[in-house]
């Protein structure tokens, strides 16, 4: 519809030439888009396994949950800013030809993310009680949020690099393993601790840990991985 009414317009906004679908253009968009929206989406699933575990706790460790993965969005976006930046960069220099400069510009987000990760996380986890406060005057809620929050906004970092390891390689046209490794590392490995280990340690801090060792897991292995198709496109280069 949009296109339709661009094409009739007859100022600045006027849409001319010939529109036609580009298969190839097509097939690129569809073999990136597909694997990262099935990753979104059973990422959903296995959270579902980790919020069942979190409400044996009670009425009380699902509100202080849910409050402190309410501020774990300003985390989020702090971190996904840098990974967003990898995709524009990386593959501006992987376009260009310039597949060394892929790895500078994985590095130096990476570099950016720790840095800016840890101190917003730990800022944060400072003034935990106040900002913990905002949703509950309730003191036990709050404690119960704190148990969460010191946990996962303390490695949240560690969520940045395995998007910009996983970037990184969706910007030399390797979708499929970050893909892969994603979800044994985030889905596979969450479920696996909520249904064994999880039941051999019922506490917080248990159920509380696996967001940090998924995401250091997958992070590692997405590192690994990218390094590698890094060292192949060098190689086809030469």
């Amino acid at each position: 519809l949009v296109v339709m009414i661009m094409r009739r317009e007859k100022g600045l906004l006027h849409l001319g030439g010939r529109i036609r679908p580009h298969l190839k253009e097509a097939r690129e968009i569809f073999r990136n888009g597909i694997p990262a929206g099935v990753q979104n989406a059973i990422f959903n699933v296995a959270n579902i396994f980790v919020q069942s575990a979190i409400n044996t706790f009670g009425a009380v460790v699902m509100a202080g949950s849910s409050a402190a993965a309410t501020l774990e969005g300003l985390l989020l976006m702090v971190v996904d800013a840098f990974s967003q930046a990898t995709i524009t960069f990386a593959s501006r220099r992987y376009g260009a030809g310039d597949v060394p400069g892929v790895r500078s510009v994985v590095w130096r987000t990476s570099t950016c993310t720790i840095v800016c990760g840890l101190s917003v996380g730990w800022l944060m986890i400072a003034f935990g009680h106040q900002l913990l406060g905002i949703f509950t005057p309730e003191a036990a809620v709050v404690d119960a949020g704190m148990n969460r929050f010191r946990l996962t906004a303390a490695t949240y970092f560690l969520y940045g690099l395995m998007a910009i390891a996983a970037n990184g390689q969706r910007c030399m046209g390797h979708p499929i393993v970050p893909t892969v490794v994603s979800l044994l590392g985030s889905c596979v490995l969450r479920i696996v601790w909520v249904s064994w280990l999880f039941p051999l340690a019922p506490t917080q801090t248990m159920i509380f840990s696996v967001f940090g060792v998924s995401w250091l897991v997958t992070a590692t292995a997405n590192y690994i991985s990218f390094r590698h198709f890094w060292r192949k496109e060098m190689k086809a280069v030469q």
